[in-house]
């Protein structure tokens, strides 16, 4: 049985004993407060237009290591689209159903943990976004075990503008979409998963995703708010950055890390996804690129003279406006590609600072031997991943091999050159090239 098609099934098994409105012992209940919210675009399962006026309940769900669904309590939404429902408390993992009258779902959230006994918690609002998220952590949970899933992490990989085009999809072709989406999460995260293996990090996604459920909530409170702009999604991303850094993780390590799961995510939607969504995802997987690029470049930074410096931060500024403003993998890779011009500055040739003055040719001979690097992930990466099937871990092996060959002829690039602090070139044209080499 398909997500889909489960999912189906428990609500119209509730719409056959609504009457019996499960509810949660009082003296066990914390109380969980969201509500749903009005989009563009088609109502039906995914938050759509007319989502307020068609949601008459919503239903909390326990959700089990394989994905499957218990249903735990049911609330009233009220005329604002607003509503209150106990759940059980301190458990993590919960999803919280909009239905109609006829019990079918109109939209989801996913609810990573309840508080304490007495407690009330903030839902993100329900739109297309929180649904496709949850369907694609449903999905993912169902090939995988919800116990080994950064599912924080998965909030950040799946985009509004990637929920809209599979909103406007037919069904099949949508579930379709959502199980790509959960196969590329479950490739990305194996593939950050080895990437921190190879820096040092004996790491397992549960970890990571422990030490990011503060931000996450923060996220949710933040979103019921009312704040909704870029500087929310930027201060998420911040946050989880910080609270990745706590276990450790130093800012390369995170960057490459970043880089290789962006390819494997993309490499997945590519291969198997439509061409709508593909382009959606390759422009979010820029964005979160970006970050770990920006953090990186900045513990650089403190290596440069004071000028230099102030390039890079200012480049980096623009890299993430120029990330967050894109809606295309095109205006993603202009963004990177202005950012690795800015390095370069313009009366000198000095590459961020770097100790000689380069004549801009040599710079040029440089970057033509990154280009070439770059075509050899790309051609790698397009032979290996149509292989690999549904395996997670087989699209780990195929990106961090080959980003480990595409490293090292960059090093090597580098390193034969005029440079004179040629580790710094490396690093440079490595997190400015290598994480959209495979577009």
């Amino acid at each position: 049985m398909t997500i889909q098609n489960r999912f189906l099934s428990v609500l119209g098994i509730l719409a056959l004993v609504g009457c019996n409105d499960p509810q949660v012992d009082p003296g066990s209940a914390a109380t969980v407060r969201g509500s749903i919210t009005d989009a563009n675009g088609t109502q039906a399962r995914l938050a759509g237009s007319g989502s307020v006026d068609a949601a008459t309940r919503v239903q909390a769900m326990e959700v089990a290591n394989d994905g499957s669904l218990t249903v735990v309590s049911e609330a009233d939404i009220q005329a604002d689209g607003s509503f209150t429902v106990d759940v059980p408390a301190e458990t993590e993992h919960v999803v919280l159903v909009a239905v109609d009258d006829a019990g079918e779902r109109v939209g989801t959230v996913w609810v990573e943990m309840t508080g304490e006994v007495g407690t009330t918690t903030d839902a993100a609002p329900i739109d297309s976004e929180t649904s496709l998220e949850t369907e694609v952590m449903l999905s993912a949970a169902a090939r995988s075990d919800l116990r080994d899933l950064d599912t924080v992490d998965l909030r950040k990989r799946v985009s509004g503008t990637m929920a809209t085009r599979v909103r406007a999809m037919a069904d099949a072709e949508a579930q379709t979409e959502i199980d790509v989406l959960a196969d590329a999460f479950l490739a990305a995260q194996s593939t950050r998963v080895m990437a921190f293996a190879d820096a040092g990090y004996d790491l397992e996604a549960d970890e990571l995703r422990e030490v990011k459920l503060a931000t996450a909530a923060d996220l949710d409170a933040d979103l019921t708010a009312g704040q909704r702009g870029q500087s929310t999604v930027d201060g998420f991303l911040d946050a989880s950055l910080a609270a990745e850094s706590s276990l450790g993780i130093d800012a390369k390590a995170a960057a490459d890390a970043e880089s290789q799961a962006s390819i494997a995510f993309r490499s997945v939607v590519r291969e198997r996804g439509s061409a709508e969504v593909e382009g959606a995802a390759s422009a979010n997987a820029g964005l979160l690129e970006a970050w770990t690029t920006d953090a990186y470049a900045g513990v650089i930074a403190e290596e440069l003279d004071a000028n230099a410096s102030a390039r890079l931060t200012l480049a980096g500024q623009d890299l993430k406006a120029g990330a967050s403003a894109s809606t295309n993998v095109a205006a993603t890779a202009a963004a990177f590609d202005a950012w690795e011009s800015e390095l370069v500055d313009p009366d000198t040739g000095v590459v961020a600072g770097l100790t000689i003055a380069l004549p801009l040719v040599d710079i040029d001979a440089v970057v033509d031997g990154v280009i070439d690097a770059t075509v050899d992930l790309d051609a790698t990466l397009d032979a290996d991943i149509a292989a690999t099937g549904d395996d997670p871990d087989a699209v780990a092996t195929v990106v961090t091999d080959a980003w480990a060959d595409f490293r090292a002829d960059v090093e090597a690039s580098a390193t034969t050159s005029v440079f004179t602090d040629a580790d710094v070139a490396a690093e440079l044209l490595v997190i400015g090239t290598g994480g959209f080499a495979a577009d």
